[in-house]
């Protein structure tokens, strides 16, 4: 009974066996003439999710998992289980013949040959995961030769599994076509390389001679896309025998890294800073996602980032043409070259895409599509640089061409102010020379104030004419700033001084605070920080009619943690809206620029300020509501001088502990001041009419505390100051308080009125924290008699009566000048109209000048000839040579060049300063100077 049952199960499994050879493909028949044929139609298929079945169990007769292969190829996608294949090859001919199998994807990771012997069969290993030397041909593709005898029908099983598509286009061909298929493969593979080697070297080339970023960046991507495509390939397999992991992630982390490039190629040959911000962000983006990929492949399963890999580089590219339309619309023209070159690869990309997932079939097709497509995207994008290069030198030939028109448009505007301010500074110097000459003359209190304010006014003036040709400077990048040491305060009170009649006429309280530990030497460049201040003020002044403007400074520490120091300039006029303050720094733009605005202006200092600043260093702004007054800003670095001893002539004596009272309606006034002295150890009372003076006074009278000091505002809101005055002197005995009055310019004239009411000093308003200490200081007789902002009487003078002088000038005015200022060293100088007569006067002295004086712009004949021929005539009468200054209202750097170069040896511009000119005659006559005597 046992034996019937075995017979009966032998019998089935042998019906079962011979059911299913019955229904599988048919064999292959090998010839020596065999084409290369796909083996897809001859085979069956059995999927093993698990990976886990072993060849015996498979290559057994009673194995029945296999079924037959519907699928056109060998293209199953992207899967994680192992398939195993089974063929048939047979022989009817009488000789033994040797076919080649050929599987062509070089990325499979594993594939597994059984080949039927006599003993079985035996297992053969290939796949990208061996060495390329233990390959059965050394080949970039897998291959393997199979003998097949004469008469003969085998059995073949495959076992492939992958991380990557499993696309095998399994190919059997004899030997002979075997050869000329990888001949006729090679030269098409020597092709495409070839063309992307020519690019390569091409676009090197051009690159090391244009220096374009945008070429080195064509050319990286052509490297990284070369890599892709020999790992796609398998001819890294050649050049990198040894390296078998790098074989598996190349071809990933290449096009990863192509994509990386191919945005910076794109940022430049686009020129994305010209589009819109949001395009920008797409590249910003796309270079985040493929570096994030890059270093993904390192972090994560390779079968996660391969698929990975595929999608950002297809997205990727979608993006490019998407960003290449759009520049396209825009106008810009390169963009057509490359919204054709990616048109083209998109299409041949998504179709590699969707048969390297299995979905269409073709993928060996595609992928030589994928090639070609590449190549001609390349090319195209080749195009696009060319075209791109024509673009550049197009801008650059405008670029030029502006260049050359906004040249000759910045010297014609130059030479218009160079002229402009020439013709200005004349007069200006006769203004201010006479003033200079009529502040040596005996002159009451308030003349001498108008004089001090005719010389601030045309200094003032002058500042303009500068500010204008700073102007002219700075937008043509010629600005210079000097770096030298100086006192702060004599800056800022020089400064104010300019403001205090208009302050006065307008009744608006004026104050400059320096606060306590603000250096009062510091480094930098005087002149353009007196120009930024006095721009501040005057546009301050120009919209406050009453209420006050304070200058505040102080040292502080800025945005990068250096020592800065702060200049705020507040007032109370209208206000400014948030949106006028944007345009407030803007060229020749006003916070209200229609035509019935209240306010003139051209709108160029604040522009200027904001430039200067910057080229100091510093940064500069506004804080303003409407309704609610200004504050504007700036900030400057603060660096000391190296020269703190020379410079520290006078410096404020610290002042004995005593009680002070000041009376002042003017709170903001009075909290300055108050804060400057406490600071240095003075008590301060403040009161804010006579009445609540009247009050502090009363509740000291006759206590040791007792005021040495009580500074009175002459206009206060209940009494004047001279009643108030008079009040304070008859309710107190004590004899050593000084009263002060405190009065605006206009109202500091009648001195004795004031005295009868029993002040004992006048001081004008404004005035700064500064001014006010000294003040305070010859009140207690401590420290120099020298106040800090005031230029100091000149306690020496030196004697060049000895010195010959001779003066060109043709302006009557300015010889009678230039003579007054002489006359003050002593000097009679010989005076002439023009140079031709100053080259005469000078031919024919019998006795040698040892000074000419020379203006550069006069009739007949100008003073850079008149120089250059005197320089002659010393040279060939061997005479010693004259020192020639040029007196000249032209301040532009090229003209004082021209005045050197003519054979001058200083310039002086006008108008003549005293102390300018004191200085230069110290610096070409040092030993004439005379022994000081005291004035």
């Amino acid at each position: 009974m046992g034996t019937y049952r075995q017979a009966v199960v032998a019998l089935a499994t042998w019906a079962l066996g011979a059911m299913a050879w019955a229904t599988q493909p048919p064999a292959l028949a090998v010839s020596e003439d065999l084409r290369r044929l796909d083996l897809a139609p001859y085979l069956e298929a059995y999927e093993d999710p698990g990976g886990e079945l072993q060849a015996d169990v498979v290559t057994a007769t009673a194995f029945t998992g296999f079924a037959d292969f519907e699928k056109d190829a060998v293209n199953l996608g992207y899967t994680r289980s192992a398939w195993w294949f089974r063929f048939r090859l047979t022989n009817a001919q009488l000789v033994p013949v040797t076919i080649f199998l050929e599987a062509g994807y070089p990325l499979i990771d594993s594939i597994r040959l059984y080949e039927p012997s006599e003993v079985g069969y035996r297992e053969m290993a290939l796949g990208d995961r061996l060495p390329f030397a233990e390959r059965p041909v050394l080949s970039h593709v897998f291959a393997v030769p199979l003998a097949v005898p004469a008469g003969a029908t085998l059995t073949y099983y495959l076992r492939v599994q992958t991380t990557s598509s499993l696309d095998i286009p399994l190919t059997v061909s004899s030997s002979v076509h075997y050869v000329e298929w990888v001949h006729d493969n090679q030269w098409v593979m020597g092709l495409i390389y070839g063309v992307l080697a020519g690019l390569l070297f091409y676009n090197l080339f051009l690159f090391v001679t244009v220096r374009e970023r945008s070429f080195l960046y064509y050319v990286l991507y052509i490297v990284f896309t070369v890599g892709y495509l020999s790992a796609l390939d398998g001819g890294q397999y050649r050049v990198f025998p040894d390296l078998v992991l790098w074989q598996q992630y190349s071809v990933y982390v290449c096009i990863n890294m192509a994509m990386f490039v191919l945005f910076l190629f794109t940022r430049e040959n686009l020129a994305l800073e010209e589009a819109p911000p949001w395009l920008r962000r797409c590249v910003t983006v796309v270079l985040y996602i493929n570096a994030g990929a890059i270093l993904a492949h390192f972090l994560l399963d390779l079968a996660v980032t391969a698929r990975m890999s595929i999608v950002i580089g297809l997205l990727s590219f979608v993006v490019a043409l998407v960003i290449g339309v759009v520049r396209l619309v825009q106008g810009y023209a390169a963009a057509r070259f490359y919204v054709f070159a990616f048109t083209v690869f998109v299409v041949i990309g998504i179709t590699t895409m969707l048969a390297a997932w299995g979905i269409i079939p073709g993928y060996e097709v595609a992928r030589y599509g994928l090639k070609f497509s590449i190549v001609l995207k390349l090319i195209v994008l080749s195009l696009s640089l060319g075209d791109r290069i024509n673009v550049l030198q197009q801008r650059e030939f405008e670029l030029e061409r502006e260049a050359i028109h906004a040249q000759a448009q910045s010297q014609a505007t130059s030479d218009f102010l160079a002229k402009m301010s020439h013709e200005i500074r004349t007069p200006m110097n006769g203004v201010l020379g006479m003033a200079q000459l009529l502040g040596d003359t005996n002159l009451s209190r308030l003349q001498r104030q108008f004089v001090n304010t005719i010389s601030s006014s045309g200094r003032a003036l002058v500042t303009v004419i500068n500010d204008i040709l700073d102007f002219s400077k700075i937008e043509a990048g010629k600005m210079e700033l000097e770096d030298i040491g100086f006192n702060l305060e004599e800056v800022l009170n020089d400064s104010i001084s300019i403001f205090a009649l208009r302050a006065d006429e307008k009744g608006v309280e004026f104050v400059l605070s320096v606060r306590p530990g603000t250096p009062e030497f510091v480094r930098g460049d005087p002149t353009r920080l007196r120009q930024v201040v006095l721009n501040l003020l005057g546009n301050a002044f120009k919209f406050t009619d009453q209420g006050h403007v304070l200058v505040s400074v102080a040292a502080a520490r800025g945005e990068d943690d250096k020592d800065v120091l702060r200049f705020e300039i507040s007032d109370t006029g209208p206000g400014i809206s948030p949106e006028a303050s944007r345009r407030l720094f803007q060229s020749f733009m006003q916070a209200d620029s229609s035509t019935t605005r209240q306010y003139g202006g051209t709108g160029l200092g604040l522009a200027i300020s904001r430039q200067l600043v910057e080229l100091m260093g510093g940064r500069i702004g506004v804080r303003s509501e409407e309704g609610q007054g200004s504050t504007f800003w700036f900030e400057i670095p603060c660096r000391s001088p190296d020269n703190v001893g020379e410079l520290q002539a006078y410096c404020a004596a610290d002042l004995e502990s005593c009680r002070i009272l000041i009376v002042d309606d003017h709170e903001i006034f009075c909290q300055t001041i108050q804060q400057e002295l406490l600071a240095r150890g003075v008590t301060v009372d403040v009161a804010l009419s006579g009445k609540a003076a009247a009050r502090l006074v009363e509740r000291l009278r006759g206590g040791r505390d007792f005021y040495r000091a009580i500074f009175i505002e002459k206009r206060l809101p209940d009494m004047s100051g001279d009643s108030l005055a008079r009040n304070l002197v008859a309710r107190t005995e004590r004899k050593d308080t000084t009263l002060v009055l405190m009065a605006g310019m206009r109202d500091c004239e009648d001195d004795q009125e004031s005295r009868a009411a029993g002040f004992d000093q006048v001081i004008s308003k404004p005035l700064s924290s500064a001014q006010f200490r000294d003040a305070l200081q010859q009140v207690l007789g401590i420290g120099k008699a020298q106040r800090t902002g005031e230029p100091a009487v000149e306690a020496v003078s030196a004697d060049y009566s000895h010195l010959r002088v001779l003066v060109a000038d043709d302006n009557a005015v300015n010889l009678m000048v230039i003579r007054g200022l002489l006359k003050k060293l002593r000097i009679e100088p010989d005076t002439v109209d023009n140079g031709r007569e100053a080259r005469d006067a000078y031919a024919r002295a019998e006795q040698p000048y040892d000074l000419v004086f020379m203006d550069c712009e006069m009739p007949v004949m100008d003073g850079y000839t008149a120089a250059a021929e005197i320089r002659d005539i010393e040279k060939e009468r061997r005479m010693r040579a004259a020192v020639i200054i040029a007196l000249s209202a032209h301040v532009l750097p090229e003209l004082q060049r021209k005045s050197l170069e003519s054979g001058m040896d200083d310039h002086i511009a006008k108008p003549v300063q005293m102390p300018i000119l004191c200085q230069r005659m110290a610096h070409w006559f040092p030993a004439d100077e005379s022994t000081a005597q005291a004035g």
